[in-house]
């Protein structure tokens, strides 16, 4: 899925150069050796685990990381039907990474825009605690024409909760809520 050229030319900074993940959200841009259960949540299925071909910049210091990115809008290869690109930028704010005594605490946000045939944008939020054994995660997104159909207004949220009961094994409970267009009653997947 991923053909690209890196660099790391600039210190804390790798640019890439073909096609990439498109970064919005947290879970869906991750490594799948990353993830916590072996499905996606749904936001993280239908909003953000795609890929596109353009460049992207990613930045990883101590108190932040961050990703931007300009990319064709097509997605996944396809053919370019136009000349809008899409703009995509993830900021993650580390603001307990001078006190690793406190835990380890994350809150980021991120937007993607496009004007392909039709325009689109996707807004996230996320915020995940890890303290010791325990951790909690939460990541919310809203898609405007992002998500399957033009103008069909999407939702969904996800919390995860895990526990080391042991260096291998963990326990992990979420809840995923998933509305895949808010002008239909009652179509809302938990």
């Amino acid at each position: 899925d991923d053909v690209y050229i890196s660099t790391n030319i600039i210190p804390h900074n790798v640019i890439y150069l073909g096609q990439t993940r498109v970064p919005i959200g947290v879970e869906g841009t991750s490594s799948p050796l990353k993830y916590d259960l072996i499905e996606l949540s749904q936001i993280a299925r239908n909003f953000s685990n795609t890929r596109d071909l353009g460049l992207k910049v990613a930045g990883d210091y101590k108190y932040f990381d961050y990703y931007a990115g300009a990319f064709n809008g097509s997605r996944y290869g396809s053919k370019d039907l136009n000349t809008d690109m899409d703009i995509a930028g993830w900021l993650n704010i580390k603001p307990l990474a001078g006190h690793p005594e406190l835990g380890k605490l994350d809150v980021g946000t991120g937007y993607v825009y496009g004007k392909g045939t039709n325009s689109y944008d996707t807004f996230g939020l996320y915020s995940a605690y890890k303290y010791k054994k325990a951790a909690i995660k939460y990541e919310w997104a809203f898609s405007d024409g992002g998500y399957a159909a033009a103008n069909r207004k999407s939702s969904g949220w996800y919390l995860t909760g895990l526990y080391d009961i042991t260096p291998k094994t963990q326990l992990v409970l979420r809840y995923d809520r998933f509305d895949p267009n808010r002008t239909v009653d009652e179509n809302i997947i938990t």
